[in-house]
């Protein structure tokens, strides 16, 4: 017969009762992160809409070319960040804070949640000035045309097509970035991270307990 202490039928229990709480905590933690992703999601699009719809239509062409080619290296430069966080590994970052290098602490954080970040910046960021760069252009289509209705087929062809030839080199050249110095571009991330805090420190600093 086996030997051992008998189960008690707590013992039992606890084990399916721990991992069912673990499982609501994660779908708790799932629905937070649903509902911040559409919020962001919210104001950056506002903002952007804003750039596109009201400053715009006011700028002269170079301006307005130069707003367009800033929405497109935006998309890039998040869809970098984004597959960077996603395709690193957290091993070097470990050594560097156990020698206390500025930032090794950001970078393991943010690589605790890569499919977060890459959601905020590949999902966020990026389709948002893919959809801002579209409307932008149309926008630009009728201050070359002076035609408020933007119906200028050959304008809108050949900016939607300038538009996403810049979108799509754009990140197939930031996947091969990526690729390549995810650890340098995750690094210095953290690093950019750590700089902010520490400013944000100097410029609200905690209160120290049981001062008057």
């Amino acid at each position: 017969m086996p030997s051992g202490p008998p189960i008690e039928p707590k013992d039992y229990l606890a084990g399916p009762a721990a991992s069912e709480r673990r499982r609501r905590q994660r779908r708790v933690s799932s629905l937070r992160w649903v509902v911040r992703i559409i919020g962001w999601t919210f104001v950056i699009s506002i903002v952007l809409s804003l750039v596109s719809g009201s400053l715009i239509p006011r700028m002269n062409t170079g301006f307005a070319l130069l707003v367009l080619l800033s929405f497109i290296a935006l998309g890039v430069f998040f869809d970098i960040l984004g597959l960077s966080v996603a395709t690193a590994g957290s091993k070097p970052f470990h050594s560097m804070a156990a020698r206390r290098v500025k930032g090794a602490a950001q970078s393991l954080r943010l690589l605790k949640s890569p499919e977060k970040i890459t959601s905020f910046c590949n999902d966020v960021v990026g389709d948002i000035t893919g959809i801002v760069s579209g409307a932008t252009a149309t926008v630009i289509v009728t201050n070359l045309t002076h035609d408020p209705s933007g119906s200028n087929i050959v304008w809108q062809v050949l900016l939607s097509a300038l538009v996403s030839t810049l979108t799509v080199g754009g990140k197939a050249w930031g996947k091969t970035v990526s690729l390549r110095h995810n650890t340098a571009i995750v690094a210095q991330m953290g690093r950019a991270i750590y700089r902010f805090e520490a400013l944000r420190k100097k410029i609200f600093p905690k209160s120290k307990r049981g001062s008057t």
